[in-house]
């Protein structure tokens, strides 16, 4: 019986003149020929004696051969057909990562913003000390063994609720001191409302910020104002000139993307002069408006992504280039796939009120609430909201080559934006897939450099996840 091509489920793609070929399921990424991508774009289960013919007479058999024995030590071909069922069983996590909204109130009225001006559509209010210290509690209860856990405050804007926040984290510190764990905190801000107390506490307690930057007055203020209709800039730019010279390496400066951001190159240039520790630049996700990316927008921003690939390949730091695509190269070191395959992974969101949701946009959706911190995690709810969103599960991500590596994150958005969770958003999807590519080709590069610029671009960024 003649021997027969059969294929693990991969991804061929060529990046600046250089083929890869993702193994899907494994998450490993081997350099490939146009030889060896053409033998997996075959048919599965065609006969091996017919490849010269399938490959139109252009190799020599040996060269053939050859490319085979090189798939079949890399285990992209097997003996037998490839079973369809998932590869790995996904084990469901321990809970390692508590956002806190600490405020559903916010003194900006940012135009994009996805809770709705920090409303999260309903009263605007703000979490009490009692449910803050519930918090602390269920994270180290429910983060289990782990050594280390992320406690992070958003809302809205927490700074509104300062004394909350503190509270929290010091009576944080008390109990991971009593039972032997490490935790780092995150605090996401508009960076309006810092003062010389919470500074020097920022500084203190080694809190990581988040701090929303658009770029020059003109940018930043079209979409950044305050409640009263001015613009927010001028606020942020006395907040980081205290805050940058006290503690600049724990500051990440977040920048929304429109189509009315600048070229990258120059919003870096203008972010990166401030001197924080990183920059991170995001395309807004939103319902289509006057400041969305049409098609032809999507396409800049993916030359522009690429761009600020190769000039980090050129030698500039990470935090000059954005730190996009640092998160993907993170996934593929040492050959592992790091990613959690469901969006509901090792991440919580807990509400003013004391409510636990999956992610910030679902928070005050009855359906999709997943407890409350007085009584309890509903552990039923999610396991099934768990499972239900294994990129394995979902019709909407199963057949797409970079479910392992994206993770299927997008959800929240989907049910905020579309209303459905079955529905991706398809340009979020198009970047992704785009920005996972260069991430690829960027580590490939490195490695036949044998550059130790992936670690340090990376490790800075996990430390910050």
């Amino acid at each position: 019986m003649p021997e027969c091509l059969h294929k693990v489920e991969n991804h061929c793609f060529r990046e600046h003149a250089q083929h890869f070929v993702l193994d899907v399921r494994r998450s490993r990424v081997f350099a490939s020929s146009l030889l060896e991508q053409e033998i997996l774009a075959a048919p599965e289960g065609a006969p091996l004696e017919a490849l010269p013919v399938l490959l139109g007479q252009k190799y020599e058999e040996t060269e053939i051969s050859r490319a085979l024995e090189r798939l079949r030590k890399r285990n992209l071909l097997l003996s037998h057909p490839a079973p369809l069922e998932k590869a790995t069983a996904l084990i469901f996590p321990a809970i390692t990562h508590l956002q806190l909204c600490a405020a559903q109130d916010c003194n900006l009225r940012c135009r994009y913003c996805i809770v709705e001006q920090g409303s999260f559509g309903g009263p605007r209010h703000r979490m009490s000390r009692e449910v803050a210290r519930q918090a602390v509690d269920f994270l180290i209860r429910e983060s289990g063994d782990a050594a280390v856990c992320t406690l992070s405050f958003s809302g809205g804007e927490p700074m509104l609720n300062w004394a909350v926040v503190r509270d929290a984290i010091s009576y944080c510190q008390e109990q991971a001191a009593r039972h032997g764990k490490q935790v780092r905190y995150v605090l996401k801000t508009n960076g309006t409302l810092f003062d010389d107390e919470s500074i020097a506490f920022i500084k203190e307690h080694k809190i990581r910020i988040q701090l929303s930057l658009d770029g020059p007055p003109t940018v930043h203020d079209r979409m950044r104002a305050c409640a009263s209709g001015h613009g927010s800039h001028d606020m942020v730019m006395a907040s980081l000139a205290k805050l940058l010279p006290a503690c600049g390496e724990q500051v990440i400066i977040m920048a929304t993307l429109t189509c009315f951001s600048p070229p990258f190159s120059e919003l870096l240039d203008y972010l990166i002069r401030f001197g924080a520790g990183n920059v991170c630049l995001a395309p807004v996700i939103a319902r289509e408006s006057d400041y969305t990316f049409d098609s032809a927008g999507i396409e800049r921003l993916k030359a522009e992504y690429t761009q600020l690939a190769g000039r980090f390949l050129a030698g500039e730091p990470a935090c000059s280039v954005g730190g996009a695509i640092f998160g993907y190269i993170a996934q593929f070191r040492g050959g592992k796939q790091q990613c959690d395959r469901s969006a509901g992974g090792q991440y919580l969101v807990v509400s003013a009120s004391g409510g636990i949701y999956p992610q910030p946009e679902m928070v005050g959706k009855e359906e999709y609430r997943l407890g409350q911190l007085a009584m309890g995690l509903d552990r039923d709810k999610l396991a099934s909201w768990r499972s239900y969103h294994d990129v394995d599960n979902r019709p909407v991500c199963r057949e797409c080559w970079a479910r392992y590596i994206c993770g299927g994150g997008c959800v929240g958005a989907s049910i905020k934006l579309q209303g459905t969770l079955d529905q991706p958003i398809e340009t979020e999807c198009e970047l992704i897939r785009h920005l996972i590519k260069l991430a690829i080709w960027v580590q490939s590069t490195l490695r036949e450099r044998r550059s130790r610029a992936v670690e340090e671009a990376t490790r800075a960024l996990l430390d910050e996840v």
